[in-house]
């Protein structure tokens, strides 16, 4: 998402310069919708109540997904959670949006993550801050439903993209879409990226 604020004339046409050299690149990758496939939606653990019949699977991190089973949660004893997607194919991803859920009527969600990448799904890039080798924290949700975007400049090309969640509220849930780019022809980081 690109907010285009006019201070000067300068940075009118500084911030139309940046729009439209990324326009095309702020679609939804079809997790919401539904184009990702189940199979495409992998995690490291998944929560199981109910005596293992509530599952609450990696699929179900769906964006705005209704229901009493409605988002991906990691299994408690998962000290090291991730959620990853893949396209099948090298995408170039712009941006992360995340949502939490609400789990027997409690509040829960991711407040900040951590970003990796791949193209492969075996070896694995973390997403750094700009002009460092730390890795980018990225702020998360701040309750169970309003959805909160982040976005990469440049764009990450890759084939897999995971989100490593450093605090939670209660327990590791989440409800994401990632924003990719529909354009061939767009800017894009495929080693070492920073923002």
């Amino acid at each position: 998402f690109l907010k285009i604020t006019a201070i000067t004339i300068r940075s009118v046409l500084l911030n139309l310069i940046f729009f439209s050299s990324f326009a095309g690149c702020s679609g939804p990758l079809g997790i919401e919708g539904g184009i990702v496939s189940n199979q495409q939606i992998t995690a490291s653990s998944t929560h199981r109540a109910l005596f293992g019949l509530q599952k609450w699977y990696p699929y179900y991190a769906r964006l705005n997904k209704k229901g009493l089973v409605n988002a991906w949660t990691a299994a408690e004893n998962d000290r090291w959670p991730w959620i990853q997607v893949t396209d099948g194919k090298k995408m170039r991803v712009t941006g992360v949006i995340t949502q939490g859920a609400k789990r027997i009527g409690s509040p829960e969600y991711v407040k900040s993550y951590k970003i990796a990448y791949s193209n492969d799904g075996k070896v694995w890039t973390m997403y750094k801050v700009k002009g460092t080798k730390e890795d980018m924290v990225f702020r998360g949700n701040v309750d169970n439903n309003t959805p909160y975007a982040n976005s990469f400049t440049p764009p990450i090309k890759a084939q897999y993209v995971r989100l490593y969640p450093q605090v939670c509220r209660r327990h590791c849930t989440l409800r994401m879409e990632v924003n990719s780019c529909q354009n061939d022809q767009e800017l894009f980081c495929s080693k070492n990226c920073e923002s």
